[in-house]
């Protein structure tokens, strides 16, 4: 089942050290942004035609050109760092990451960091759809359709700031395109694959282990808590720990 992402979704994530929530309507060029402890909101006019978050920052595309977007206070963006160029029609942002495809090629840039920007060459990528895609500690996943089938592309980089690409694993046939994964401030990274298994990679895709058990579904959505592995399910955020 490929995933569907709404034009008006709402991206979580910080602003002066405040939590808000951002979303766009690109068609009307309105960015709309939620301040949850003033319980307030504001609405002003941009000409970015999509967002996305990277860490806790929020990044738009803005014609060729990925920016970083700054705020005056908590609900007043301004769009003055630009981080990154891309090719305005061939672009497609996801969490933390830019992919585009240039004749056939595939490049994925990532932000690790405020003002930071590194582009790849990823040729597993190529002249497939990818349906979705996160960057998040030192590892870049994204879950593809190729010939009629979904697979899940996994590189890892030297460390969280990018560096080279030093691993790359491929999980071919998958059942559904759904992304269920969290890095860990362990630089292990954990997933919840078609299977219903938890699946945790040691630091190397070389290092695996798979946890097959009846109270683990799809249901469960991976996240950090605390510094540890956690999942958010029904509104609540449950750490997970060893029976």
């Amino acid at each position: 089942m490929e995933t569907k992402r709404s034009s008006r979704e709402v991206l979580l994530g910080f602003s002066k050290g405040k939590p808000v929530g951002v979303s766009l309507d690109a068609a009307k060029q309105e960015l709309t942004v939620y301040d949850y402890e003033q319980h307030s909101s504001a609405t002003a006019q941009v000409a970015a035609k999509q967002i996305c978050v990277s860490g806790n920052r929020f990044l738009a595309q803005v014609g060729g050109h990925i920016v970083e977007l700054e705020f005056v206070d908590s609900t007043r963006p301004t769009m003055s760092k630009v981080v990154g160029q891309c090719m305005e029609n061939a672009t497609k942002l996801f969490d933390g990451v830019a992919v585009q495809s240039m004749l056939g090629s595939t490049y994925c840039s990532v932000f690790p960091r405020s003002g930071g920007c590194a582009q790849y060459r990823t040729k597993e990528l190529d002249s497939a759809k990818v349906i979705d895609a996160r960057f998040d500690g030192k590892y870049l996943v994204c879950a593809i359709a190729k010939a009629g089938s979904y697979s899940v592309v996994a590189y890892a980089f030297t460390d969280a700031n990018g560096g080279s690409i030093v691993e790359t694993h491929m999980i071919a046939n998958a059942q559904t395109s759904d992304l269920n994964v969290v890095a860990l401030d362990n630089g292990m990274l954990a997933m919840i694959d078609d299977q219903e298994r938890l699946v945790i990679f040691a630091g190397s895709f070389a290092r695996t282990l798979a946890i097959d058990d009846a109270a683990i579904s799809s249901e469960m959505r991976l996240c950090r808590a605390g510094g540890r592995l956690g999942f958010m399910r029904g509104g609540l955020i449950c750490e997970m720990r060893k029976s």
